[in-house]
């Protein structure tokens, strides 16, 4: 599985962003980081200030497109690792707190399809996608970093940190909650499938460092919401 290399640097919060936007696109993935580590070495400077730039990225930024070009592409690959998280983030509720029989990402995909035609709406106001094939073309191309957008959004519904303090001072939290939601993913293996595998592969996901310790979600707080959304589901049957 490839590793997210951590160096105990400021620059470990861009990379990882960077990786949990673009998981399979080594060229937008340097870019991204490239570009968030130029916006955090120039916050706050006036424009007389001189700072240090390693070559590398001044390369990667005269070669990139434009941020009229990359904003757009960035977004719709935050919606899709945000849509990855949430399924992995469901199943996991099922799963480990609710208990709920036969936990899967079909159920978890019927739930966020629900959630939608409901009327929940991302930050900018859009509404999110209902199509069946659009959420598990999510699933499928932000599975591998699931667990990391899974970490941002756990801390929406069990908080452990303030939402702007997640990349600060909740680091080492986040860390340890996206280890924890790796660990499910790569070993529950839903009871229904004709193919036993787990709904993570871990030969795909992006691990992380040995010395980052699992965290396990332990609550009393029942996800009433999921619930409610499950509880008109129906298995798809055999042919």
């Amino acid at each position: 599985m490839p590793e997210i290399a951590l160096h105990q640097t400021p620059d470990d919060r861009g990379w990882v962003k960077a990786i949990m936007f673009f998981p399979n696109d080594e060229g937008l993935r340097e870019y991204a980081f490239a570009r968030m580590t130029a916006e955090a070495e120039v916050h706050g400077l006036d424009d007389a200030a001189s700072i240090t730039v390693r070559a590398k990225m001044i390369r990667l930024l005269l070669d990139a497109p434009s941020f009229k070009e990359f904003q757009p592409i960035k977004t719709q690959a935050a919606q899709a690792g945000l849509i990855a998280g949430d399924i992995l983030v469901m199943v996991y509720l099922m799963a480990e707190i609710a208990k709920v029989p036969k936990p899967s990402v079909n159920k978890a995909v019927h739930a966020y399809i629900k959630m939608s035609k409901a009327g929940r709406k991302w930050g900018d106001g859009r509404p999110l996608p209902y199509s069946e094939s659009t959420i598990r073309t999510a699933w499928s191309t932000h599975k591998s970093v699931a667990h990391l957008w899974g970490a941002f959004r756990v801390n929406e519904w069990y908080p452990f940190t303030e939402r702007e303090d997640v990349f600060g001072s909740g680091w080492d939290d986040f860390l340890g909650v996206a280890a924890g939601l790796l660990n499910f993913g790569c070993n529950f293996i839903p009871k229904q499938l004709k193919q036993p595998v787990p709904i993570l592969d871990k030969a795909q996901c992006w691990s992380l460092p040995a010395n980052i310790l699992p965290r396990r979600l332990v609550t009393d707080h029942m996800p009433a919401w999921l619930l409610e959304l499950i509880k008109d589901y129906k298995a798809p049957q055999p042919m």
